[in-house]
């Protein structure tokens, strides 16, 4: 794993312009990363479409942890924003910017939530709350190592032009 880790971005490109095989040790971050990305991006699919199926879960939620009432059209917003922060994941594009927004938006999800996290046997869900905790170790994670993830776009543009690095996207 090691070797792995050094893999920069650089020798990468240095990898594309003499066509050499990728190491296994890097072909396991690249899908290691692969899976982090489509599950987290999953997970954040499901909570953005939530707020169109079940809008009125929205304004409840909002109402209980933020202490703020939202209206049903921007319940739409935050809806449409995550959807779209998930199609980013999915994808792998605008890496700094969707990894980002999505660690940053779990992570106010996760600290709003800290009396369900210290009291998980308090109510008849709370420690459900806690699944909340390694999916934010996730999007660090994911955040963290963006430089080393390629997208689908990334791995289309090398299968069409293996020769011309390709530009960083993070």
């Amino acid at each position: 794993m090691v070797v792995a880790l050094r893999l920069s971005p650089q020798h990468r490109k240095a990898n594309m312009k003499t066509n050499t095989i990728m190491s296994e040790p890097a072909r396991s971050l690249s899908y290691a990363l692969m899976a982090l990305r489509l599950t987290l991006g999953l997970f954040l699919l499901q909570w953005g479409v939530e707020k169109f199926v079940m809008p009125q879960s929205t304004a409840a939620v909002w109402g209980h942890y933020y202490g703020f009432d939202v209206s049903q059209t921007l319940g739409y917003l935050f809806g449409a924003v995550e959807v779209a922060i998930a199609g980013c994941l999915f994808l792998g594009v605008f890496r700094t910017v969707a990894y980002g927004a999505a660690l940053a938006l779990h992570a106010v999800s996760v600290l709003v939530s800290w009396r369900e996290l210290l009291d998980p046997w308090g109510g008849p869900v709370n420690h459900l709350f806690i699944a909340s905790v390694p999916v934010l170790g996730a999007l660090i994670a994911l955040f963290l190592l963006r430089h080393w993830d390629r997208g689908i776009l990334d791995r289309r543009a090398e299968r069409i032009n293996p020769e011309e690095p390709r530009h960083q996207n993070a």
